[in-house]
């Protein structure tokens, strides 16, 4: 993996971007009760430029928005010599997109001690997030599909009960809609 970025680094920051290469090659297994059932090669290139842009923190939240360019590659097959050879691979997939992004981020923190590490002073992030990216992936991109992608992510406020209890939520989404 080689990335090279400039993140939103503070609530304030009013630009972002970077750029990601990611090549993998692996032997993933199926198991079944701690046995191995099959073993496989899975083939992993995702590439990916982006910018960002805000206006930094407004009346105590930061607004973001991204847009970018991704590939993201993955082929599947089966291994010589395996122990435990798979009958039906994984099916390959080549998206290419561009996506736009957003994402809410309140300005709510508080210094505690000792929380999560002993003696140390720790910033604890109790306000409300929030982020959405959505892409196309089109066959005129040279993608082997077409195909819709989102992604989103939510952190409510927590809730700080006397310093003994924290109480938050979070929830995560990530999906893909095919066309054929």
């Amino acid at each position: 993996m080689f990335s090279i970025d400039k993140p939103f680094y503070s609530l304030s920051s009013t630009g972002a971007r970077g750029l990601s290469f990611f090549d993998n090659d692996r032997i993933e297994s199926l198991y079944d009760r701690g046995e191995i059932l099959a073993d496989y090669r899975h083939q992993t290139r995702s590439h990916e430029i982006q910018v960002g842009w805000s206006k930094g923190l407004t009346e105590g939240w930061a607004h973001r928005y991204t847009t970018g360019l991704a590939y993201d590659e993955h082929r599947f097959s089966p291994v010589d010599g395996s122990a435990a050879p798979i009958l039906v691979v994984p099916e390959d997939r080549k998206l290419v997109y561009p996506f736009i992004g957003i994402e809410f981020m309140q300005d709510e923190f508080e210094k505690a001690e000792n929380v999560n590490q002993i003696n140390r002073t720790e910033d604890r992030y109790l306000g409300t997030f929030f982020s959405a990216r959505l892409g196309y992936s089109s066959t005129g991109f040279g993608a082997d599909r077409n195909a819709w992608l989102v992604r989103a992510r939510s952190a409510p406020k927590t809730l700080d009960y006397r310093r003994t209890l924290d109480l938050g939520f979070a929830s995560e989404m990530h999906g893909r809609a095919w066309r054929a």
